[in-house]
């Protein structure tokens, strides 16, 4: 049961965000890297674990979320910085 509201919040949160015409290239999107991941990350975490040992696979997972929460710190630094220099703009209009 968590997985799928995990799922289903995730796509609601991405489509939420969007304006009405660019909901569906949205939830496209959260679709694509979904399968994506899942592909990917299966493939890499099996010939990784074949090659460097079994807690490898953990290891990358590890350092990807970490490189990926610091995309998410620089992405909202950079929203926050945007959004201080045009105050009179609503947070909708910079997407």
């Amino acid at each position: 049961q968590l997985i799928g509201f995990n799922y289903y919040s995730g796509l609601f949160y991405s489509t939420s965000g969007s304006k009405q015409e660019g909901r569906a290239l949205a939830a496209g999107i959260h679709e694509a890297t979904l399968a994506i991941g899942m592909s990917l990350g299966t493939i890499a975490g099996g010939w990784l674990g074949t090659v460097a040992g079994p807690r490898a696979p953990y290891w990358m997972s590890a350092g990807f979320i970490l490189f990926l929460i610091a995309v998410q710190i620089a992405a909202r630094q950079r929203w926050e910085t945007g959004r201080s220099e045009n105050d009179s703009i609503s947070g909708d209009e910079l997407f």
